[in-house]
């Protein structure tokens, strides 16, 4: 039996925030031959669709490995405190970014980001920094929506638009050096970063389920596409990376499957055997 970590966005669902037919039925056919599957996603657990856990994930390493359950039982949780999160906030509205806080049962934007998210509820509209139809995904968060700033938080995702009068340099300097600070694969224009506490990564909350679970991680796969990957593709027994993903992934990947859209995702469960 394996582990096997699998991002979402770029690696299960694209960005019309569809499941490709090829990948479900890939996913399913490795639940039932007995392997343990959970997604591995820089989505925090409101912003997890129900059609994802029908497919027969069991648990989610969520918010990059801020925090990891598994069939409804916390396992882990790195959270980031209200006065942290209050000063974190005001050097973002100072630099005019676009700010979205991520957390367990909330999701605290601010206005421009879910605005931009807003917008981008048509298929084939352009909005800056994002394509493909993101109606579903609205519809998901929405009841999750709050605005004021939450108690704690996993994860903060966060843009600094081209026209900002701090650059992503001061910003990440007055942040200071107790996050951890990678780019972010969902943009709203300009330059996206992912923040979490220094220590937190998906590689991280993928070994600390596997103890949990008692696998060992010879036994474990991690197969995703973006810069947030990269540490559980190191981590992890095998590595796969998406075709349609970032070239710093596919370095660090054991081996690189067709894009998303050319049935990457059941290519790389093949692969990976787990589907035969």
């Amino acid at each position: 039996m394996k582990l096997v970590c699998i991002d979402v966005d770029g690696t299960i669902i694209d960005h019309n925030q569809r499941v490709p037919a090829s990948a479900a039925k890939a996913i399913k056919q490795a639940v039932a031959n007995g392997h343990t599957l959970v997604m591995c996603t820089g989505r925090s657990h409101p912003e997890i669709y129900p059609k994802l856990w029908d497919l027969g994930f069991r648990g989610l390493i969520g918010a990059n490995g801020a925090f990891v359950e598994y069939e409804n039982e916390v396992v882990d949780t790195h959270l980031i405190p209200h006065p942290e999160i209050q000063r974190i906030t005001k050097i973002l509205e100072a630099a005019k970014a676009h700010w979205v806080w991520q957390s367990h049962d909330q999701i605290v934007p601010s206005r421009s980001y879910y605005e931009a998210f807003q917008a981008a509820t048509q298929e084939g509209q352009q909005t800056e920094g994002l394509s493909g139809d993101w109606s579903e995904y609205v519809q998901q968060i929405e009841p999750y929506v709050t605005w004021d700033l939450p108690k704690d938080s996993s994860k903060c995702t966060f843009t600094i638009p081209t026209d900002s009068p701090l650059t992503f340099e001061q910003v990440a300097s007055q942040i200071g050096g107790d996050y951890l600070l990678i780019p972010g694969s969902v943009s709203v224009g300009g330059i996206t970063t992912e923040l979490t506490a220094q220590h937190v990564t998906k590689g991280k909350g993928l070994r600390k389920l596997a103890q949990h679970l008692g696998i060992n991680m010879a036994d474990t796969i991690g197969i995703g596409d973006s810069a947030n990957d990269i540490p559980m593709l190191e981590t992890s027994g095998l590595g796969i990376a998406m075709g349609n993903g970032i070239d710093e992934v596919k370095k660090v990947a054991n081996w690189v499957a067709p894009p998303l859209d050319d049935n990457g995702l059941a290519a790389a469960l093949n692969h990976a055997g787990l589907t035969a």
